[in-house]
């Protein structure tokens, strides 16, 4: 046979063996891609889905145009600096740097959180103690708080290293700790979600000092009966009017 033709023929042998190859690459490929897509799809769905769940989660604001009710909660909140209770957190029904605006999450000046979200910036994840300190004017941390006046007339500012003189005259640097349920937490006090009937207490004072130690917070007691109205001192809102509820976010 001639040369040409054997070359001829050793080239359709090598064309026929390689096709399949092709194909089965071909396939995989297409099999990867399509895997890549249907995992998208999956992502997003679920992702979709999170931030419906996220959006409904208690605590649930009301939605007017229905009529529909929401969640309405009560939490203790206690502090106890250097072995003395503060005072309840006094009443605020609006934000402290706008009184033309209601807040959902608010106290009567009873000792408890209050939470009725009106909208979505306050429902769900939304509703947290940092949220309601913020609306006060106060705020806290994992290692400090600046809180409402105390007996004294002055401002609660505290932050962990600070000078702490004990009701037995005993003296030590101060470190901030915080309790639900008198169980000890760890992290940042703000970012937790109170729940209804709930028992939160922060406490600073030196290191070992436990809740126990301190006797029994007296905001909790309120838990056993709230009351959802703020009395009447007189007076109107600072617009003239009724404070406007803030817009959804």
């Amino acid at each position: 046979m001639p040369k040409s033709r054997n070359r001829y023929a050793r080239a359709q042998a090598r064309a026929r063996y390689r096709k399949p190859k092709r194909r089965g690459g071909s396939f995989g490929w297409n099999m990867g891609i399509g895997l890549v897509a249907v995992v998208g799809i999956a992502l997003l769905v679920w992702t979709v889905a999170g931030r419906r769940d996220e959006a409904s989660a208690a605590p649930r604001a009301g939605n007017p145009a229905t009529g529909e009710a929401g969640d309405h909660w009560h939490a203790s909140l206690d502090v106890n600096v250097c072995g003395q209770w503060l005072g309840p957190a006094p009443q605020f029904e609006t934000r402290a740097d706008s009184s033309n605006i209601r807040v959902g999450i608010h106290t009567h000046g009873d000792g408890l959180i209050h939470i009725h979200p009106f909208n979505s910036s306050e429902s769900g994840s939304h509703a947290t103690l940092g949220r309601f300190l913020d609306y006060g004017g106060w705020s806290a941390s994992s290692n400090s708080i600046n809180l409402w006046a105390g007996a004294d007339g002055q401002k609660v500012q505290e932050k962990n290293g600070d000078q702490c003189t004990m009701p037995d005259g005993t003296k030590g640097k101060g470190t901030l700790t915080w309790y639900v349920n008198q169980k000890k937490q760890s992290g940042n006090p703000a970012d937790y979600h109170p729940k209804d009937q709930q028992r939160i207490a922060l406490v600073f004072a030196p290191a070992g000092t436990t809740l126990a130690s301190l006797g029994t917070p007296p905001n909790s007691q309120a838990l056993q009966a709230p009351v959802d109205e703020t009395p009447f001192s007189g007076g109107a809102p600072a617009s003239g009017g009724a404070p406007s509820v803030p817009p959804s976010s």
